[in-house]
């Protein structure tokens, strides 16, 4: 069974417009992922905050009701992960929040991390990690 952390980006991905052929593409990807019986969907409560933060209302309701849905397992945002996050921040071109979700993700035992931040996900490439971060279509790869 596949250990999966989303990032907020991909919870958010299924609510923008779907006026580029890669937004839906990663859209569909995505509830492909949260309907599959085979994973396990590891949240943070730093996502429980980024998503608390969204100022769209009715978006916000949304993603809170579907991230309440699709968790199976919490993590708690502890020294031990934020000791790792400033590790990454210092050593990579990783930004402090991206590095927080990765650590949580890491912590959380997750064998992939998916998101839809091309930036981040070719700096998790020049890492040795033990956690596979890609882009939600490219998880069947």
């Amino acid at each position: 069974m596949r250990r999966i952390y989303l990032y907020n980006c991909c919870y958010n991905r299924l609510f923008d417009e779907k006026t580029q052929q890669r937004i839906q593409e990663e859209s569909n990807a995505i509830k492909e992922i949260l309907l599959s019986d085979n994973r396990i969907i590891i949240g943070s409560h730093i996502l429980k905050f980024e998503i608390s933060n969204i100022n769209d209302i009715g978006k916000r309701l949304s993603i809170v009701s579907l991230y309440n849905q699709a968790v199976t397992e919490t993590v708690k945002v502890d020294d031990n992960v934020v000791e790792n996050a400033k590790k990454l921040v210092k050593n990579t071109s990783i930004h402090e929040m991206d590095a927080l979700h990765l650590s949580c993700a890491i912590f959380g035992n997750a064998d992939i991390f998916l998101t839809v931040d091309d930036k981040l996900i070719r700096a998790c490439s020049k890492l040795n990690l033990n956690i596979k971060v890609i882009n939600p279509v490219n998880l069947g790869e």
